[in-house]
């Protein structure tokens, strides 16, 4: 049994939909919340680096996924801590203190070779 050669076709454009390239570009623009906020309609995730605090006081830096806002809240998933909710203005804060370093997510299609063209290529 096993696809038929026709359906071949069939198969790939399933692919390219589902396994859509992801990039990940860093912006050393000192970006606004305004992007941060256009990418997350363009339902794009941001990775951003916050100043954290240890129990001692002591800061570090540490990177979070921006994933939601509110009128004042920002929400991002922390792998140390969960999913935090803050108000904006913390976030902020916490964001410029390590200078906005940003990372934005691309995704974007593949360009992968389909099979036919591989089998074209050795006819």
């Amino acid at each position: 049994m096993g696809t038929e050669y026709s359906a071949i076709e069939n198969i790939n454009r399933l692919i390219e939909k589902s396994i859509p390239s992801v990039e990940f570009k860093r912006d050393a623009t000192y970006p606004q919340w305004d992007s941060i906020v256009s990418d997350l309609e363009d339902g794009k995730p941001v990775i951003i680096w916050i100043e954290c605090r240890d129990q001692l006081g002591h800061p570090y830096c540490h990177s979070v996924v921006v994933d939601g806002y509110t009128y004042n809240k920002v929400l991002y998933k922390d792998p140390l801590h969960g999913e935090i909710e803050e108000g904006i203005d913390t976030l902020l804060f916490k964001w410029d203190a390590i200078d906005r370093y940003t990372i934005r997510v691309k995704v974007g299609e593949r360009t992968e070779r389909k099979i036919t063209e591989f089998l074209q290529e050795g006819a």
